[in-house]
């Protein structure tokens, strides 16, 4: 039972790690993108209040915007979900101005805010250099740790501790655990069971 329960720890641990390290890689490509085209989704209500998740220039913004009832009619879009994308030009979001403006860009989490007779906005913005590191911290500690695994075993040594067991047979006497089953490579003579031509 213990085994069955070790196995599946195991796998659950490899899910994870593969998931983490494909949304590290997903922010670095965001990342990248961001300085070409702006992306995002936008919610607006029937009020015209509208809640936004933008990756731009380097950050990922998300944003609420309360607008005022003075200009409500021109602020457009309808009410509903929408997709936001294009590609950069000159000019800021607003978000992304008043974050450039603050000298505080490079901060792993801001909050911003911005309030004149228009609209009030309010935003949260973090760099993807923090979710890729967020993610990835995951996928570097499991990698570490099978190259170190691999090292001590290459070595006559216990995988888990690090004892040398060239010596000891059998458990491991500083940990108790169990070696892992050596694989042996045969020799150019030996391959398949047949006898080196001379």
């Amino acid at each position: 039972m213990r085994d069955i329960n070790d196995t599946m720890l195991r796998r659950v641990c490899t899910i994870l790690c593969m998931l983490s390290l494909i949304l590290c890689l997903a922010a670095g490509w965001f990342w990248w993108e961001s300085y070409r085209y702006y992306r995002g989704v936008t919610y607006v209500t029937l009020d015209n209040d509208r809640y936004s998740f933008i990756s731009d220039r380097g950050g990922l913004y998300g944003s609420s915007i309360a607008v005022s009832p003075v200009v409500m009619n021109c602020f457009g879009p309808n009410p509903g979900w929408h997709f936001l994308s294009g590609r950069q030009s000159k000019g800021l979001w607003p978000e992304e101005a008043w974050d450039v403006s603050s000298g505080q860009r490079w901060k792993p989490i801001r909050v911003l805010e911005f309030r004149n007779w228009e609209c009030e906005i309010r935003a949260v913005a973090v760099p993807h250099w923090v979710v890729m590191v967020g993610f990835g911290v995951l996928p570097t500690v499991r990698g570490w740790r099978r190259f170190r695994r691999g090292r001590r075993r290459r070595a006559g040594c216990c995988v888990f501790c690090g004892y040398d067991l060239r010596f000891s047979a059998g458990r491991c006497p500083e940990c108790g655990c169990a070696p892992a089953p050596a694989t042996t490579i045969p020799h150019s003579g030996q391959r398949s069971g047949v006898a080196r031509r001379s």
